[in-house]
């Protein structure tokens, strides 16, 4: 690694602070990276003051970033900007930090949407490269500046559609760190794949409001999980999506890893009462849907249902 590379991480929460965390443990003795948490208000002054809490099945770790703050003028100049904030917030997190990207620099966006690209690419400046992204983790914040990482295999994948080879340095950058990351160019395929599993399983579990022990345990609620990914199915073929109708059974196969107790973002936000992903993992789905002339009613019913409650 020749230069000097400095790297923001967008969202301190369940998955921008597991992985921020893992970056800003490893590369705190090494001159030539330095790690930039943008964050505001209490989880700023707590970072500054007492580091970063990540209580993980990997092992516990606190630590701290070169810098924490969402002073644009402080950030300075970033190499690699690492966005972690809910889809609802994407565009707006963008414009704001925009500017304190290098010429050449790389964004990474990791979020629940499958459709990053065309959303990225209307508020991002031409000379910056957007590198699409999505996470198997279940991990969230228990407290301001507390992440606890439950299970999943912790992995980050990221890439385009087309020729990787000048991004091989990021990869490196975060396999370095203990991080499971790997550069792809078939990222809409694996974004896709992990929309398959999450947006059925965000929106049964706060369909039935039901730990993921509770969800898969349950004959009624496996069978409209079941459903949901059946249905979402339908679509990813209608739009040409190269998946194949095994990654249901392999979805469900995976749910028996996760910890019993465990509960997705959606769920949370929406016991919270906090904004919630809504939008993007059921109302978009609805959308496209109609745009194809292809009937949902498992996603239908959710809808009709979290509608009143979510934010």
């Amino acid at each position: 690694m020749a230069k000097d590379i400095r790297i923001g991480i967008l969202g301190i929460g369940g998955t921008g602070g597991f992985f921020g965390g893992k970056l800003a443990h490893y590369y705190k003795n090494i001159d030539n990276v330095k790690i930039v948490f943008i964050a505001r208000n209490k989880t700023k002054r707590i970072i500054a003051e007492s580091g970063l809490r990540v209580e993980s099945i990997e092992g516990d770790f606190t630590t701290a970033p070169d810098l924490v703050t969402d002073n644009t003028a402080e950030i300075g100049v970033l190499d690699i900007l690492f966005v972690c904030v809910k889809s609802y917030s994407l565009e707006e997190a963008l414009l704001t930090y925009r500017n304190n990207l290098a010429s050449g620099g790389v964004v990474i966006t990791i979020q629940n949407v499958v459709n990053q690209a065309e959303r990225v690419k209307a508020v991002l400046p031409d000379n910056v490269q957007h590198l699409e992204g999505c996470a198997y983790i279940l991990s969230n914040t228990i407290d301001i500046a507390r992440i606890k990482h439950k299970g999943g295999p912790a992995t980050v994948f990221f890439g385009n559609n087309a020729d990787i080879k000048e991004y091989k340095w990021v990869e490196d950058i975060f396999v370095k760190a203990g991080v499971k990351a790997t550069l792809t160019s078939t990222i809409s395929e694996t974004i896709w794949k992990k929309f398959l599993f999450i947006s059925p399983v965000a929106v049964a579990t706060s369909y039935f409001n039901s730990t993921i022990g509770e969800l898969r345990d349950h004959p009624e609620k496996i069978y409209f999980l079941e459903g949901l990914m059946k249905e979402l199915f339908q679509l990813i073929k209608t739009k040409g999506i190269g998946l194949e109708a095994s990654e249901i059974e392999n979805h469900l196969r995976f749910l028996e890893k996760l910890p019993e107790n465990g509960k997705t973002s959606l769920q949370l936000d929406i016991e919270q009462g906090k904004p919630s992903e809504i939008d993007s993992l059921l109302e978009y789905v609805l959308k496209e849907s109609e745009k194809h002339h292809i009937k949902l009613p498992n996603y239908k019913r959710a809808y009709e249902r979290l509608k009143e409650t979510a934010l």
